[in-house]
């Protein structure tokens, strides 16, 4: 499996300072790297004459490297084969043509030769073949810088796309999270509205029909959807300062982690001091009597020794005085956010609750609104057929005209 690589038409200039256009065209393998070869084939304008006629070509050299491309094409392209319809009969229509791509390294004239050549079922037609040259070390070296470049152009092309398609994931995702807030929000708004405009749109009960029912009934529907809404806004405030507490939780804990290493590293410096303050005194004078400037020295060793551990153990209670401080806050902490999450299940249950009382006192009045206009179907029935001397009376039997 060979690579075919045209690379156009360069501009040279001859002795004549004249322009001459030069198609160069070369054969690799870029798959096998053990056995890659590369063979270069230059025309100018001037020499394809003579290759035209050689090869008796019809096209001209603009049109030439165009031509060439649809020959290799072809030469892709598998044929399709034509069914007989039976052994006996030969197929009706032309044989499918086939072309092959050929680069013969050394022919019989030791030359490197790359033909496109038909083939069919009576005969081989050789269309076009190009004499070849292996490329030196300046020629393989100058095509793999190309390819080289290409292939970094490429990544550095492919690698701007990427960052291209992650900001614009990003910018996507970011838009999603603001329209999903804003969604929320809207809905918790709209929930609201709805709320307050089913308590606002109380109907003005009908003086004869069970109307003190109807108004205790709005009433609590009123008290209900309004606890409702309390009962939200305090939702959201607990889980506000539950975040809050995480936060400072987690504050906490990394102070807590700062100081025990602190309290790590000022030991470590306590074992260095006392190895190098008997390494001082012992080591270098283990068995000499202590008089005068070295008895002197011992004592200011002794002092000072004991200062710093004095320090140390100071600063070692401060240390872990600040550190039980910090996890009895940290428990605490933790203490009351279980407490909220508690409060915050039983709210839920609660709302919960609420909703079926809702969805209850809701099934009541529409039953009632039915019984109502049952009730008014059957007085203006009764008012039609009764005289006017006689009071339309509710369902429950008792006079609701004024007496």
């Amino acid at each position: 499996c060979a690579t075919i690589v045209e690379k156009g038409e360069d501009e040279v200039y001859h002795k004549s300072n004249q322009k001459e256009r030069v198609l160069r065209i070369e054969v690799t393998d870029d798959e096998e790297l053990e056995t890659f070869f590369l063979y270069v084939w230059s025309v100018s304008e001037e020499e394809f004459h003579d290759l035209k006629h050689q090869q008796r070509l019809l096209v001209d050299f603009p049109k030439f490297a165009t031509n060439f491309m649809d020959l290799l094409t072809c030469c892709l392209a598998k044929p399709t084969i034509l069914h007989e319809s039976s052994s006996n009969h030969r197929p009706e229509g032309q044989a499918p043509l086939s072309y092959l791509a050929v680069l013969n390294t050394h022919d019989t004239a030791g030359h490197s030769t790359f033909s496109i050549v038909e083939t069919n079922a009576f005969k081989r037609l050789t269309h076009l073949s190009l004499q070849f040259t292996p490329g030196d070390d300046a020629e393989v070296k100058l095509y793999l810088a190309a390819r080289l470049r290409q292939t970094t152009q490429d990544l550095a092309t492919t690698t701007s796309d990427l960052n291209a398609a992650k900001k614009s994931e990003s910018e996507l995702k970011t838009q999603v999270d603001h329209a999903a807030q804003q969604h929320s929000e809207q809905l918790g708004q709209a929930k609201m509205a709805y709320s307050d405009e089913m308590t606002a749109q109380v109907p003005t009960p009908v003086p004869w029909i069970s109307g003190v029912q109807i108004t205790l009934c709005f009433r609590n529907l009123a008290e209900s959807q309004a606890t409702i809404q309390s009962l939200q806004k305090t939702k959201y405030q607990h889980e506000i300062k539950l975040e809050q507490l995480e936060l400072h939780v987690a504050q906490l804990e990394k102070s807590n982690q700062q100081h025990a290493d602190e309290l790590q590293a000022l030991k470590d410096q306590n074992k260095a001091l006392d190895h190098d303050v008997f390494t001082k005194v012992w080591r270098d004078h283990p068995k000499w009597p202590l008089t005068g400037e070295l008895f002197v020295e011992q004592l200011e060793i002794e002092e000072t020794l004991k200062m710093y551990k004095a320090n140390n153990s100071t600063m070692q209670q401060k240390l872990e005085l600040s550190i039980s401080e910090i996890n009895k806050i940290v428990q605490e902490k933790e203490h009351q956010r279980d407490q909220l999450m508690h409060q915050l299940k039983a709210l839920k249950n609660e709302l919960l609750l609420r909703d079926d009382q809702i969805a209850l006192v809701q099934s009541k009045n529409d039953d009632l609104a039915q019984k109502l206009d049952e009730s008014n179907k059957l007085l203006a029935s009764n008012q039609q057929g009764m005289p006017s001397i006689c009071k339309p009376r509710d369902i429950f039997g008792s006079s609701l005209l004024p007496s």
